[in-house]
């Protein structure tokens, strides 16, 4: 296959949209070179300038057909190592593609997923177009994403990261990935519940002040609602019963009561951090104490 020579700046471009016209059908020109356009306008020239214009094409084409159909809520994601007899153009690292729903964590809970599974990140393209459906999920037109956000727009994420062949690898990569998209979007979907559970809570200790000292359940009180005042991010929230339970104390999950990433999984009823703690730590729960701040064993997710 013939390939053409690397250039920078716009001279590159004019060629990727040059191909475009030179390949694509009459009925896909219009849409395609518009996805080009939105996909690589923000990324500085610089990051391209040892690209070659057939590589680009392919990167922004390969994208392209992965947001084409996409139904409502679905995380797309692709994981591959793009090759010129197979894929039509070739990169030097492995790819990460994504189009998701335009929501708040995205590119940092995906780079710290990335670089958990020991992958370096060598190129993030980024853009958020507008994308309109039909009833079918299928593309029918691309806007600017400029003005108000609404559900038409979308996150387009490209990523280079170290090059990986080993099957076994990309595929915990792409499980670990799934799992964030995952977390992610259930920490935004529930953030509005996470923090009317917090008001509520609030309102309740006014309503029902506990037996303490009144300038303790004032300071909680006061230091809760500063938290529902847009001081704190809220990325899950889960209710536990502390029981006994084989002369142990042990905290059973409610059913029904997880949001966010703490969303109940098949099969754990109990909080497997608390039953870790020492019992004179687990007895400490017992105390008549209002609030507990503490931190958690494990590394969130979402970013």
């Amino acid at each position: 296959m013939n390939r053409k020579t690397r250039h920078s700046g716009p001279d590159l471009f004019d060629e990727v949209l040059a191909l475009v016209r030179e390949r694509m059908s009459s009925g896909q020109v219009a849409q395609v070179e518009t996805y080009v356009r939105e996909f690589y306008r923000q990324v500085e020239p610089a990051d391209l300038h040892d690209r070659q214009a057939l590589d680009l094409y392919g990167a922004a084409l390969s994208h392209w057909r992965l947001a084409r159909q996409r139904s409502s809520g679905e995380s797309k994601l692709r994981i591959l190592n793009p090759r010129v007899d197979e894929h039509g153009w070739e990169c030097r690292h492995t790819v990460i593609e994504l189009v998701n729903r335009d929501v708040p964590f995205l590119v940092d809970s995906i780079r710290m997923e990335v670089n958990a599974h020991g992958f370096a990140t060598h190129l993030i393209i980024h853009p958020v177009i507008s994308l309109r459906r039909d009833e079918e999920g299928n593309l029918v037109e691309i806007h600017q994403a400029v003005g108000t956000r609404s559900d038409s727009f979308v996150s387009c994420m490209y990523l280079e990261i170290s090059r990986e062949t080993d099957a076994g690898a990309l595929a915990s990569l792409e499980r670990g990935l799934r799992g964030v998209l995952a977390d992610v979007h259930a920490s935004v979907e529930d953030w509005v519940p996470m923090r009317q559970r917090m008001s509520d809570e609030v309102a309740a200790i006014k309503a029902n002040p506990p037996q303490l000292p009144q300038d303790e359940v004032t300071e909680a009180r006061e230091f809760l609602e500063w938290l529902t005042s847009n001081h704190f991010t809220f990325l899950g929230a889960r209710d536990y019963d502390l029981m006994r339970e084989g002369g142990d104390d042990v905290l059973r999950i409610v059913a029904g009561s997880g949001l966010g990433i703490l969303r109940e999984k098949p099969g754990i009823e109990m909080s497997t951090s608390f039953a870790t703690l020492p019992a004179e730590m687990r007895e400490r729960a017992r105390k008549p104490e209002l609030l507990i701040i503490t931190k958690s064993n494990s590394r969130s997710s979402v970013h």
